[in-house]
């Protein structure tokens, strides 16, 4: 159950008693929907992306702190491995060439950079290598993959996190679940259809929104061109309408019809939606 769905449930007041007696009444109330547990290889899964984005980030770590530490001698440099290694060699020069008593903290720290580097660049090509076979061998991945903007590793991440399509009762609540499933509220018989929450699962909502904006950028290129213009053509020509709210409306349409696909377990059908055709 959601944290979030047991509020109802507490009192003002916390302690270990009200909070179990909250969770009590929640499991016996109809209202409060339960999902079932996840197995072990949808786990291992999952933690196995979130190991690889946590490598990613050390890497960037790592180069923005080299970067930083060649600045402040006077040596800027570029994005990209590259860049800061062929910085790093030109200041070691530099240092050699004018006998500086700093020659040798300086290999000390590139050294090690590098080495470090190296090791987690090579970690991340590994686990890409394992996801490009899981994909290969995964045929809801393989199906997830049909869907315009969807790449490898969108559609095991697709798939990771969507789990048993059971658990949601359509796509709506898939897309919910995401974060891309617009506010509604109303009083008095109006109802009103408000911006995206913060809320939603963030390594799938990152992943969306990167495939919606990726969508995106084709469409606008060839939106002169369609001799028939789509639903979404129309939408970037519309001055009205932001960029970013069509960037939401993709990928909450790409949640929709990711659900879809691997409920039905049938490859993606332009004909059926006319936003990602």
């Amino acid at each position: 159950m959601q944290a979030s769905s047991i509020r109802a449930f507490l009192g003002l007041q916390k302690t270990d008693k009200i909070d179990a007696l909250g969770i009590f009444k929640g499991t016996i109330c109809p209202s409060v929907r339960t999902i079932r547990a996840r197995d072990e290889e949808n786990q291992t899964l999952m933690n196995l992306l979130a190991a690889r984005e946590q490598l990613i980030k050390q890497q960037t770590q790592s180069m923005n702190a080299q970067r930083a530490i060649l600045y402040e001698l006077g040596e800027i440099c570029g994005e990209g491995a590259a860049k800061i290694d062929a910085a790093t060699d030109k200041l070691k020069e530099s240092l050699e060439e004018n006998h500086s008593d700093a020659i040798s903290n300086f290999r000390m720290i590139a050294e090690p950079f590098k080495a470090n580097r190296d090791s987690l660049e090579a970690q991340i090509k590994q686990i890409d290598r394992y996801l490009k076979q899981y994909a290969k061998n995964n045929r809801t991945v393989q199906n997830l993959m049909t869907i315009p903007g969807i790449g490898v590793l969108s559609a095991v991440t697709l798939h990771a996190v969507l789990g048993n399509p059971d658990d949601f009762p359509n796509s709506r609540h898939f897309a919910s679940f995401a974060g891309f499933a617009p506010r509604v509220s109303g009083s008095g018989g109006e109802v009103n259809v408000g911006s995206i929450p913060h809320t939603g699962n963030r390594q799938l909502k990152k992943i969306l929104y990167m495939c919606a904006i990726t969508r995106f950028s084709l469409q606008s290129r060839k939106a002169s061109t369609d001799t028939e213009a789509s639903k979404l053509t129309q939408l970037i020509e519309n001055p009205e309408i932001s960029n970013k709210k069509i960037v939401c409306s993709i990928a909450n349409r790409l949640a929709r019809v990711a659900w879809t696909i691997a409920k039905s377990g049938e490859q993606f059908d332009p004909k059926k939606c006319r936003l990602l055709g």
